[in-house]
C-alpha cells in the first residue's frame, strides 16, 4: 500500500548499498535495522528475510521477524526461523544467521501472511499446513507451474470478497 511503498524503497536501497560492504545476512539485517531506526518515516517497521545462495548450494539466511520461509524436502519441512525480531523497532537489535546445505529436489517457499491468513466461509485460515500440502502435492511441476499452485489453492479456499492482505509467494 501507499504507506509501505516508501519503506520498501528505503529497504531496497539499504540492502543494495550495503551488499558489497556487509558480508553476511545477519550484518545486512543489522544495518537495515539501524537505517530504519534513524529514519523518521511512519511505516518504519519491516519483516524482511535476507538470504545468500552460494554456487555450491549453501543458503545462508537471516529472518527479521517474517513468517518463516519453508524449506520443503523429501524428508520433511524445515522452517527458516533463525534471525531476530522485526527490524526498525529497537536500536542495536541483534540478529543471527544460519547456513543450510540445499539438496537436489528441495523447494524453498517464502510467502506473505496473506497466503496463510486467507479465510474460508467458516472463518478458518488457509494456514501453513495447507500451503505445505499444496507444494508437496505439486512438487514435481516446473518451478513456474508450481509457483501458481498456492495462489490457486488460496483462491479456491477463501470466501469471496475476503481478501484483506496481499498474496505473495516466492
Amino acid at each position: 500500500g501507499p504507506t509501505a511503498a516508501p519503506l520498501a524503497a528505503v529497504l531496497q536501497g539499504v540492502f543494495t548499498a550495503n551488499a558489497s560492504r556487509c558480508g553476511t545476512p545477519a550484518m545486512q539485517m543489522g544495518e537495515a535495522n539501524d537505517a530504519l531506526v534513524r529514519r523518521g518515516i511512519d511505516a518504519r517497521f519491516a519483516t524482511p528475510v535476507y538470504a545468500v545462495l552460494a554456487a555450491d548450494g549453501r543458503l545462508t539466511y537471516c529472518n527479521g521477524g517474517h513468517d518463516p520461509p519453508l524449506l520443503i524436502r523429501e524428508s520433511g519441512v524445515q522452517r527458516l526461523e533463525t534471525g531476530g525480531m522485526v527490524i526498525g523497532m529497537l536500536e542495536d537489535a541483534a540478529f543471527e544467521e544460519q547456513t543450510i546445505q540445499l539438496e537436489r529436489g528441495d523447494i524453498l517457499v517464502a510467502f506473505s501472511d496473506g497466503i496463510t491468513e486467507a479465510r474460508d466461509m467458516a472463518g478458518e485460515e488457509f494456514g501453513e499446513e495447507r500451503l505445505i500440502a499444496c507444494v508437496q502435492t505439486h512438487r514435481r511441476l516446473s518451478p513456474s507451474a508450481l509457483l501458481h499452485r498456492p495462489f490457486l489453492g488460496v483462491h479456491h479456499f477463501r470466501a469471496p470478497g475476503t481478501q484483506r492482505h496481499d498474496h505473495t509467494v516466492l
